[in-house]
């Protein structure tokens, strides 16, 4: 709902803390001797195959591409543009590298083996099971303050500050925000530890409405945007009346209106609506619409006031105005410490529209 600033100074002094550690994993799978069982099945019929890295094979290429010690901080540190460009080159080898390895999977690709180089596995043990599932190997709650947010970016509505205080038992309890991985590191293993793939987000959409839902279609694009790409002008919310009559809570309508003018844009209707529900997230804000419309009114009330008995109103002054009616500024720049900021911004902007079509 809102842009974070990609800052590349934090993202390389992550790297530069964790390239040592992850090429240290990469080392251990790419050693002759090195093999994964993994069981597959539904018991009672369940059976065991070894899966390890074949040396002449794709994962063996990935792995010692990244062992380079300058592909590695790229992959640890690189933009949203280079973690795409990296699974649309993993997507041209084989789409079935996105896939975890289930016996469904074993039957279409490996039937018979009893040893296997599966790349998804490979990926999950080094990035995922030995990498970011260990505590303490990824300096969360680092990550989180660095990033500095105190609203959810995907939704827009809930603060997600990082509070410390003791229970009552009197051990200290830090409630904070959650980790989403974008591109979830259940298909994309290979970005589990990558920088500009870790979002602070609120419980809910981390774990109900984003959650571990696949945010890029087959062919690469993609069907939300990344808070580090995110373009608010892609849609926007507005009101309208139910039915005739007065403006009340009951009968104000908010829709998410799309702009559908591409493919690309229509995809993203189409996710944000069935990935994040943002259309029925914000259609209960019927109330934040009816208090600005209120604010509004008293607002062109002051003014009018202040017309009347001859006194001008400058351009600071209805700055410092607009602050005091709305509560803050309805600026861009407020997105990431403001709850609903994009919301009322919106709204704000079609109630001034009508208050000027209404006078002409």
């Amino acid at each position: 709902m809102f842009k974070i600033s990609y800052n590349h100074v934090l993202a390389w002094q992550y790297a530069n803390d964790m390239v040592d550690k992850v090429d240290a994993e990469i080392a251990k799978v790419l050693q002759p001797g090195f093999s994964k069982a993994v069981t597959l099945g539904r018991s009672p019929n369940t059976f065991q195959v070894n899966v390890m890295v074949n040396p002449r094979g794709y994962t063996h290429w990935f792995l010692n591409e990244f062992r380079k010690h300058k592909d590695l901080r790229l992959l640890l540190s690189g933009s949203t543009d280079y973690l795409r460009s990296v699974c649309d080159m993993v997507r041209m080898d084989s789409p079935e590298n996105f896939i975890k390895l289930t016996k469904r999977k074993y039957d279409r690709c490996y039937a018979g083996q009893s040893t296997i180089d599966d790349f998804h596995t490979i990926m999950t043990h080094v990035f995922v099971e030995c990498g970011y599932e260990i505590k303490g190997f990824v300096d969360q709650e680092s990550i989180i303050n660095g990033i500095g947010l105190k609203v959810c970016p995907y939704c827009g509505q809930t603060y997600i500050g990082t509070v410390k205080y003791q229970r009552g038992s009197g051990k200290l309890h830090l409630a904070k925000a959650q980790i989403d991985h974008f591109l979830p590191k259940g298909k994309y293993p290979f970005l589990a530890l990558s920088y500009a793939n870790f979002i602070p987000s609120c419980p809910s959409c981390n774990l109900s409405h984003k959650h571990i839902e696949d945010v890029m279609d087959d062919q690469g694009r993609m069907k939300i945007m990344s808070p580090y790409d995110f373009d608010a002008t892609k849609f926007m919310f507005e009101f309208g009346l139910k039915n005739g009559g007065y403006m009340n809570d009951d009968n104000i309508e908010v829709k998410t209106i799309f702009d559908e003018s591409t493919i690309q844009n229509r995809l993203l209707k189409e996710g944000y609506k069935s990935i994040m529900g943002i259309d029925k997230l914000y259609e209960y804000h019927n109330d934040v619409v009816m208090d600005i419309l209120i604010k509004k009114a008293i607002g062109l009330t002051s003014q009018q006031l202040y017309y009347n008995k001859g006194v001008g109103i400058d351009d600071a002054f209805l700055k410092r105005y607009i602050t005091a009616i709305y509560g803050y500024e309805p600026d861009p720049g407020q997105d990431k410490k403001r709850v609903m900021s994009k919301f009322i911004r919106d709204i704000v902007k079609q109630v001034d529209e009508m208050v000027k079509k209404a006078n002409g």
